[in-house]
């Protein structure tokens, strides 16, 4: 049998999807729709005049004594950081969320504030333990 090439793809098998070619068309790059579903409505669960809201995360326990942090400044370099929200990504994330959960209001005000005021970018300060 002769060696397949690498570039072809096998019928048997889905293609692995690269994330630099594939991102912009599957919304993987878009940080307003890599979250749960349910964080969406938040938004509207905060008192009026909002500004500020402090978030965490820890671990819940399990098999293991100690807790190894690591992948945060990959995390940030590849969804924090430079103009991350832009009118595209809004759309795009209004349309996901309109098929997703149609009986919700998309917090279109709260991204395109991010838009005007910040450029994109999101206005946020990270405090984490090294990894």
């Amino acid at each position: 049998q002769q060696p397949r090439d690498m570039g072809q793809q096998n019928s048997t098998r889905k293609p692995i999807l690269s994330p630099r070619k594939y991102t912009k068309a599957s919304g993987l790059d878009n940080i307003l729709i890599l979250t749960d579903s349910y964080k969406i409505t938040h938004y509207k669960q905060y008192p009026p005049g909002t500004t500020e809201v402090y978030s965490y995360f820890e671990s819940r326990g399990g098999v293991w004594d100690e807790t190894c942090f690591f992948g945060l400044q990959y995390l940030i370099n590849t969804y924090l950081v430079g103009k991350v929200v832009t009118k595209e990504k809004i759309e795009q994330a209004a349309e996901y969320f309109k098929l997703h959960i149609p009986t919700f209001n998309f917090n279109r005000e709260g991204w395109e504030y991010i838009v005007k005021k910040h450029d994109g970018h999101l206005p946020i300060a990270i405090k984490a333990v090294p990894e």
